[in-house]
């Protein structure tokens, strides 16, 4: 009699140990369930943000510095069609490029840099980069790099100096980043906080609903 009662309250406890497991054990799988989906969410929402963000700003800044390219080929077209480009170079000529706050590249049609406003060391090398390939045939040209002296990145941007319908010349605008980046990672930097701030929620969120659809078991 005496161990039938002894058994009788060992399986209770066993059964009561098993349920109290199982209630834990279902209300972690929900919770768990509920946090990998908000988590999920918030990462490509992150991701989303992070490259459409840095295209807005770059392409932002690429349209401007194209706006004034294409001024500055229009101008040299419409003043300066009677000048060859030895002559803009010998004497020169800052008339079509003194409105454009960038450093100016003039090149021949090789790619050589002829003029340099900025960096003289420029000057006699022979670029073949994106920005200038698409210039030496006959169309605009962009080309976003990392500067290996300043470690910033810069944006190139190339057109083509035309006299009538001939195909003179390539004037190379470039603009430092380093701004523009700063500013990226100010907006980088928000939405990583809205992200964990959105990510504590949900963990509290998880909790509660599986608190919430556990507890009627019981």
């Amino acid at each position: 009699m005496e161990f039938k009662l002894v058994y009788e309250k060992i399986s209770k406890r066993i059964n009561m140990l098993k349920d109290f497991l199982l209630k834990k054990s279902l209300k972690t799988r929900i919770m768990t369930q509920f946090f990998l989906v908000i988590v999920l969410i918030v990462v490509f929402f992150e991701i989303f943000l992070i490259f459409t963000i840095k295209n807005y700003y770059y392409s932002g800044v690429t349209g401007i510095i194209q706006s004034q390219a294409k001024y500055s080929a229009k101008l040299y077209e419409v003043h300066l069609a009677n000048s060859s480009l030895s002559e803009i170079v010998l004497d020169d000529t800052e008339e079509f490029y003194s409105e454009v706050n960038a450093q100016v590249q003039i090149l021949n049609n090789s790619g050589k840099v002829l003029v340099d406003t900025v960096n003289g060391n420029e000057i006699g090398n022979v670029l073949s980069t994106n920005d200038v390939t698409s210039a030496k045939n006959g169309s605009y040209g962009s080309n976003i790099y990392k500067n290996p002296i300043t470690n910033n990145n810069e944006l190139a941007v190339s057109i083509p100096l035309n006299n009538g319908n001939e195909q003179v010349g390539i004037a190379r605008f470039i603009i430092s980043l380093e701004n523009v980046d700063s500013i990226i990672a100010q907006r980088y930097l928000v939405f990583f906080l809205f992200g964990f701030f959105v990510i504590v929620i949900g963990v509290s969120i998880s909790i509660f609903m599986s608190t919430k659809l556990v507890n009627p078991i019981e």
